[in-house]
Order: structure tokens, then sequence, then C-alpha cells
């Protein structure tokens, strides 16, 4: 069938390809253009970019009029009027994930699930961080992200205190082997939707970044758990909600609380360990620059005993010559 499209053959065989899908078969084709607009209207945005074209090339075939054509264009999803909706995860329902998860006996899902809920990671990195804590038993392990790189990860003490009582429980190995992406991935749908909420790993990491965010967390370190190279990429996980927004504008004119004893004497307190603890470096400091004097002072006394040795050995050598010179004298004499 020849359309009147300028296109090479094979790109009017695909779109007539597209006309016979999107009309089941060649006795449809010829429908009133209302049905067909409906039609259209019902596909999904990426099915609709090549449907246009297709009808635009075989136009005449099924009798499209210029204004039918802006209609339909008119009738075009567009990305922008139709952004994705991920699910937002409240408080609520992450206190109830969470509890629920604490007294779960399964211990390879309640660690799969307490990664992702308390460090933000992707569902590929979760079983690396488990086995590098087990190997490492630290509280910041790396582990490989996106484009191989090393991203460095710092669990927090409730997670910690979970991996370790999997440690002492002695089926550590057999619990990291049940850990996949897709077990992973079976595992968050099950939580959220005992939550009710229709989503997967990533939501977690959503909340996590949001979490931060609404905790005055500056994006800068928000970035670096995340593990991001570009700021903006953080700034496609944190947004401002409308209880935020309305909450910023009514802290307008809210008094800045005063200061009371109680917080002065805490922030004396505070003083006083950073001194201390300034005091200690010092020391350690002070410490390491008399070791290195110390070994630079010996290191010089080496030196010099090294010149002095070398010029001992050079007198022994020329005497030692002088020595063989006299006896072939006495030699040669006799």
């Amino acid at each position: 069938m020849k359309g009147n499209h300028k296109a090479c053959e094979d790109t009017k065989k695909y779109y007539w390809r597209v006309i016979k899908v999107m009309f089941q078969d060649n006795t449809q084709i010829h429908k009133p253009f209302n049905e067909m607009l409906e039609i259209y209207k019902n596909e999904t945005r990426a099915m609709q970019a090549v449907m246009y074209p297709s009808m635009v090339c075989y136009r005449d075939l099924l009798e499209l009029t210029d204004e039918h054509l802006d209609l339909l264009k008119h009738n075009t999803k567009q990305s922008k009027d139709e952004p994705k909706q991920h699910p937002i995860i409240s408080d609520e329902q992450f206190d109830r994930m969470y509890n629920a998860m604490l007294s779960n006996d399964d211990y390879a899902k309640k660690i799969m699930l307490a990664v992702l809920m308390l460090t933000g990671v992707r569902r590929s990195e979760v079983r690396e961080l488990v086995e590098n804590y087990v190997k490492y038993r630290s509280s910041v392990v790396y582990v490989k992200c996106k484009g191989n790189k090393d991203r460095s990860l710092y669990l927090h003490p409730e997670l910690v205190k979970l991996l370790d009582e999997a440690i002492e429980t002695g089926k550590i190995e057999q619990i990291v082997k049940k850990i996949s992406p897709n077990t992973v991935y079976t595992c968050a749908r099950e939580a959220l939707k005992t939550a009710g909420i229709d989503g997967a790993c990533h939501d977690f990491r959503r909340h996590f970044a949001q979490n931060l965010n609404k905790r005055g967390v500056r994006t800068s370190m928000v970035k670096k758990l995340m593990g991001h190279d570009n700021v903006n990429t953080t700034y496609i996980y944190i947004h401002d909600t409308e209880e935020d927004l309305h909450q910023a504008i009514n802290n307008q004119l809210k008094p800045v609380p005063p200061v009371t004893s109680k917080d002065y004497v805490e922030l004396i307190n505070k003083y006083d360990r950073i001194k201390k603890q300034l005091e200690v470096s010092q020391k350690s400091v002070n410490e390491l620059v008399s070791e290195v004097k110390r070994i630079n002072n010996e290191k010089s006394e080496m030196g010099r005993n090294l010149v002095e040795m070398r010029k001992m050995l050079k007198r022994t050598r020329e005497n030692h010559l002088d020595y063989k010179a006299k006896q072939k004298e006495i030699i040669v004499y006799y």
C-alpha cells in the first residue's frame, strides 16, 4: 500500500503495519473520524508517537483533512502534561513498615528492608553492603555503584545492631545467599503493600532523600549520601510539599526562641568537651612532631657516621696500598 508521505519504502511499510495494528484489520480502516480520534486518545504516548506520522503518511486512504490532523495533534499526550507520579511514603506509613520489619522472624527479609529504609541504597547494592560489613565490621562501608564507582555508605546504629545480631546467629552466610536484586524487589513490594502503597524499592530511596531534606540536612550532604555526581539529580528526589510551603510562610512572624539557662549550660559543656578534644589532639600532634624530629636527628647522625666510616675506609685502603708498595721495595732491595 502506497502512502503520500515523504518517507522511504521501509518506513512506509512500517507505518502501514502500525495502521493495521491500530484498526485490527483492513476491513475496519474506513472508520468515521470520531472513532479514529477515540482510538488515538486512548493509546499511550509512546504509541501515539508512531501512530500520528503513520496517519499522516496514509491520510488520503484514511480520508483525513488538515483539520483532522490538527485535532489529532492537539490530542497527542505530552510528557510534561503527564508527569510520572511516584508514591509518597508518609512518616506514619514508614513507622508502620519499620515496626513490622523489626518483628519479622526472617533475618534475610529484615536485613534487606532495614538496608533499604536506613541507607537509601539501590537494590543492586544491598548484598555488597551486607557482605562488606560482615567482612570489615565497620560503620562505613564501600560499595560499587552506577558507573562502577566506589561509594561510601554510613550505616545507622540501628542497622549496625541488626547486622551484628544476624552475625551472632551464626547463619549470616545463608542469609547473604538469600539476598539478590530480585528478592530485594519482592521484599520491598510486600512491605509497601502492607502499608497500602503500590510501589517498589526506589520509593524507599526517594523517602530517604526527602526525609533528610525535611530534617534540614544540607543538599550537598544529601547528594553525597545518595551517591550522586550531580546535585541536579538530587533535586529530582527532594521536593517541597504544600505543607512545607505553608509552614515556611506561617513561621515568618514567629519569634526566635530565647536562649535559656539550660541551653547556655549545654553550650558551655559542649565547648569544654570540644576544648578537651582539641587539647588531646594538639598533644598527639606535638608528640608526633617530636617523634618526627627525633627520627630526622637519628637519620642525620647516621648520615654523619656513614661519612666518617667512608673516610676511614678510604684511609685504610690508602694505608694498605702504601704497605704493599713498601713491601715491594724491600723485596727488590734484598
